[in-house]
C-alpha cells in the first residue's frame, strides 16, 4: 500500500501488487495529495482485527475518547 499522511476519502492511497506497479502508483499518489508525505506500508488481507491510533498535541489536548469495541457478529460499533 502507498499511502499520503494527508489522503483522505479513498485520496491518496493505492494498492500495489507487483513492482512493476510501484513508481505509477507511487506518482499517482503524490499528484493527488501534493507536499504530502508518503507512506508504504504492507497489506493484510486477511485481518481480523483493526486498531485505529490517534495522536492529539500535547499543546491542544483533546477530552478522554472512549474506547471503541465491534463484535464480531455485531455491526455497530459500541464505545465503552
Amino acid at each position: 500500500m502507498i499511502k499520503a499522511s494527508d489522503g483522505g476519502g479513498g485520496k491518496g492511497i493505492r494498492k500495489v501488487v507487483s513492482e512493476e506497479e510501484l513508481e505509477t502508483a507511487f506518482r499517482q499518489v503524490q499528484g493527488e495529495v501534493p507536499n504530502s508525505a508518503i507512506f508504504i506500508m504492507k497489506l493484510v488481507s486477511n485481518a481480523h482485527h483493526l486498531e485505529v491510533q490517534v495522536c492529539v498535541s500535547l499543546l491542544f489536548p483533546l477530552p478522554r475518547l472512549p474506547s471503541c469495541k465491534r463484535g464480531i457478529y455485531n455491526t455497530d460499533f459500541r464505545f465503552s
